[in-house]
C-alpha cells in the first residue's frame, strides 16, 4: 500500500482481532502498518471486533462521538458510520427502530448528506448490505433509500473476508444511470468458503484474495482498482459524472 503513495488510507473495520486487548493493536495494526502509518493519515470505522472496548476511542482522534463522523478531501465527501450500533449483530440483526429520525447516528447521516455539496459522496461502514457470501446483513438496506435520495456514489464495507463489487443498484434493482456501487473490501485475508456457490443477481465481480483498493478521484471520474497482496490488479471500474449529475459506469 505504501508503494502507491496514497494521500490517506481507509480501514473498514476489524483492523484487530480483539479490540479490548491492548496487545492486539500492535500485533495487527500499528506494527505491520508502521511504515504506512508514520506519514499517511488514516481513517477507520468501528468493526464488531473493535466494538466493546475503549482502545478505538483512545487511539483515534476523530470528532466526537468518534464512532461516526465525516470529512472532505478534494471533490469527495466521506462519511464513516458505525454499523455495529445500527445492528445488534450480523446473526440477529434487530435494528430496534434505529433507522429513523430520533436515532443520533441516523439524524447525523441525514443532516450530513443534506449539508454537503461535494461532487462525490462515499459512505463506509463494516457490515455489508450486499455480498454473495456469508455475513450479509440485509437489514442495513434500510439505509439505501436515504443514500439514493442524496446521490451517494460508492458504499464500502468489509466483515466478509472477500472482495466483491456490485453492479450499480437503486431501489433494489440494477440501475446504470443513478445507481450506487457497493464494494466489499474484506482484504486482510481470504475466506473462499464464505462465498456462495453462485453469485447473487447484484454481483459484478467477486474473489476471495488478500487485497486493498486504490481509489483515484477527479472532478469528473472516480476510479477504483482492486490489487492483491502480490501487487496484481484483478478488478477495475470507473464512474464518470457529468455536470448535470448523471453517471456513466465503466
Amino acid at each position: 500500500m505504501k508503494r502507491y503513495r496514497p494521500d490517506f488510507s481507509l480501514f473498514i473495520g476489524d483492523i484487530v482481532n480483539d479490540g479490548t486487548n491492548y496487545a492486539d493493536w500492535n500485533q495487527y495494526f500499528f506494527s505491520p502498518g508502521k511504515e504506512l502509518l508514520q506519514d499517511t493519515p488514516s481513517f477507520s470505522c468501528l468493526g464488531n471486533h473493535e466494538n466493546g472496548g475503549s482502545w478505538y476511542y483512545d487511539f483515534f482522534a476523530f470528532a466526537a462521538p468518534k464512532n461516526y463522523y465525516s470529512f472532505d478531501y478534494g471533490d469527495a465527501h466521506f462519511i464513516a458510520l458505525d454499523s455495529t450500533d445500527f445492528i445488534n449483530n450480523d446473526t440477529y440483526p434487530d435494528s430496534s427502530g434505529k433507522f429513523q429520525a430520533g436515532n443520533a447516528q441516523y439524524d447525523f447521516l441525514v443532516q450530513d448528506l443534506q449539508d454537503t455539496s461535494a461532487k462525490w459522496k462515499i459512505v463506509y461502514f463494516q457490515y455489508s448490505p450486499y455480498v454473495s457470501g456469508g455475513y450479509q446483513v440485509e437489514a442495513l438496506r434500510a439505509l439505501c433509500p436515504l443514500l439514493e435520495q442524496h446521490s451517494v456514489d460508492l458504499v464500502l464495507s468489509s466483515h466478509t473476508i472477500v472482495y466483491e463489487r456490485s453492479y450499480p443498484l437503486r431501489s433494489g434493482k440494477l440501475d446504470f444511470k443513478d445507481g450506487i456501487v457497493y464494494v466489499v473490501a474484506g482484504g486482510a485475508g481470504a475466506m473462499p468458503e464464505w462465498l456462495l456457490p453462485k453469485r447473487e443477481w447484484f454481483t459484478s465481480q467477486s474473489l476471495a484474495v488478500p487485497h486493498f483498493l486504490q481509489v483515484a478521484v477527479t472532478p469528473q471520474q472516480l476510479e477504483i482498482r482492486a490489487i492483491d497482496h502480490q501487487g496484481a490488479l484483478f478488478d477495475k471500474f470507473s464512474i464518470f459524472k457529468e455536470t448535470d449529475g448523471s453517471k456513466k459506469f465503466i
